[in-house]
């Protein structure tokens, strides 16, 4: 019965990952690499298919704890990676205007770009997220 949990748990986590990493990645990055970074994370859910299809296939050989441990116990790290990765991700500027956080937004828009607050393409893009929040 816990298994049955952990996986309803598991598969709801990745159906959320795989449902707002495209959406987050078209809010922070630029127009030119949208498209790459979205296949970038569809080869990574492939890559991550891979091995754990191989982790199984290796522990099937070994003892009868081993079998069903290590490959749990295994998918654990690939999850702290993430968790600690998110740690060093920006808020999705977005996110920010939509509760008010207007400071904070510009400050997120301009880092991404590279460019200072004030700069044009900053405040332009600022109100076309503005803008489409109003609509």
């Amino acid at each position: 019965m816990i298994f049955c949990v952990g996986r309803v748990v598991t598969g709801i986590g990745n159906g959320m990952n795989t449902s707002t990493i495209p959406t987050y990645q078209a809010e922070c990055s630029k127009s030119h690499n949208r498209g790459l970074l979205i296949c970038i994370e569809g080869s990574t859910v492939a890559i991550g298919t891979v091995i754990s299809y191989w982790v199984d296939f290796g522990c099937m050989y070994g003892s009868d704890d081993l079998t069903w441990r290590f490959p749990i116990a295994f998918q654990c790290l690939f999850g702290f990676i993430i968790i600690f990765g998110l740690m060093f991700l920006p808020e999705s500027p977005r996110w920010l205007f939509a509760r008010d956080r207007y400071e904070e937004g510009e400050y997120v828009i301009a880092a991404l770009a590279g460019q200072e607050i004030n700069h044009p393409d900053v405040q332009m893009q600022k109100t076309l997220i503005l803008d489409s929040l109003r609509a």
